[in-house]
């Protein structure tokens, strides 16, 4: 009991950031390989093993958010540049 509320008390202090959707992706992530990191947790799910995970998925997701964004650009120059101005400007109005 001791072990799980500290736990959770160190996720709610250092990754308030993340809900459960993302925790459980992380694990789910971390579990298959995907964060690069060691995701055994040698009999001892300490705060240390579960913030190794969770940075990890961070990095991971900005790089994911990053490559959205950068597609979405891209998409929106071709579209800028090969789309006829009034069909760009109803376009962009969505």
């Amino acid at each position: 009991q001791e072990e799980l509320f500290m736990n959770i008390t160190f996720i709610r202090e250092n990754f308030n950031e993340l809900n459960l959707v993302d925790i459980n992706e992380a694990i789910n992530l971390s579990l298959k390989g995907d964060l690069n990191i060691d995701a055994e947790h040698y009999q001892n799910f300490t705060p240390l093993y579960i913030s190794k995970i969770l940075k990890a998925y961070k990095e991971y997701r900005g790089k994911v958010i990053y490559d959205i964004r950068d597609k979405i650009s891209k998409i929106d120059r071709f579209i800028e540049k090969n789309l006829d101005p009034i069909i760009y400007v109803w376009f962009k109005r969505g």
